[in-house]
């Protein structure tokens, strides 16, 4: 056509490395023959470095990459020990990577320690009590009282704290070990009245079981089984009444 040309190489987007995006002057324009014509050649979309979003915020990864004219992938949530709720944990591409405008990047953002379920371990012999709670994720601690307790056997966990819920993996159990029912000592109510008696070893904590011989007429407490000696509370008292 008889223009001289000459060449530039221009990033593009949309057309590949080496094809010609367009001239100056443009399509269309007149000017005289000989005169220069300059054509881009495209050499291919214009990279940049993605930004570092890890261990910042969703909404501080999101401002990066608005800076950065990059775009937000998909958000995925995942429980970890380490890193406080709502942090980015990873991201992909990583950081650095060169991208053109546009690149989503997709991110990982912490939902914090995962909720671990306390198990109860009332009742259970120390050793699996123990043994349980380590399974479960977490630490276990034996207070260092015992004490009495009439349901529980010595040696078994009287009772735990937390009860139940839940717990970061690494919370603390404390478990309270029983000593087993207190003994409490019985004394003789022979001979006495039944009602005094009946009243007077409740107080005690021990249940107790009437005999009644021809009715209990009398009210009076001819024999009773345990007696004079040392039992454990909540034992049961037997009087026999007359």
């Amino acid at each position: 056509m008889g223009f001289r040309s000459t060449t530039s190489d221009v990033f593009d987007d949309d057309v590949p490395t080496g094809l010609v995006v367009g001239s100056e002057p443009a399509a269309g324009a007149e000017i005289r023959k000989f005169q220069p014509v300059s054509l881009l050649v495209s050499k291919g979309p214009q990279l940049f470095p993605l930004p570092k979003l890890t261990g910042g915020s969703l909404d501080a990864a999101k401002t990066a990459l608005n800076a950065a004219e990059m775009a937000l992938g998909t958000v995925t949530e995942k429980f970890d020990d380490q890193a406080a709720a709502g942090s980015v944990l990873s991201q992909d591409p990583a950081a650095g990577t060169p991208a053109r405008h546009g690149t989503p990047v997709g991110i990982v953002v912490s939902k914090g320690p995962q909720p671990l379920p306390v198990p109860s371990v009332v009742g259970k012999a120390k050793d699996d009590a123990l043994a349980a709670v380590e399974a479960a994720g977490l630490t276990a601690e034996v207070a260092p009282e015992r004490v009495f307790d009439r349901n529980v056997p010595e040696g078994a966990v009287a009772s735990q704290s937390p009860a139940n819920g839940t717990l970061t993996r690494g919370g603390t159990v404390t478990l309270t070990i029983s000593k087993g029912p207190r003994m409490v000592a019985v004394p003789s109510y022979i001979g006495k009245q039944a009602t005094e008696a009946e009243q007077a070893l409740k107080k005690l904590g021990f249940e107790v079981r009437r005999n009644n011989i021809l009715g209990g007429f009398f009210g009076t407490v001819r024999d009773q089984s345990p007696v004079n000696r040392d039992v454990p509370e909540g034992s049961v008292i037997t009087i026999t009444v007359v």
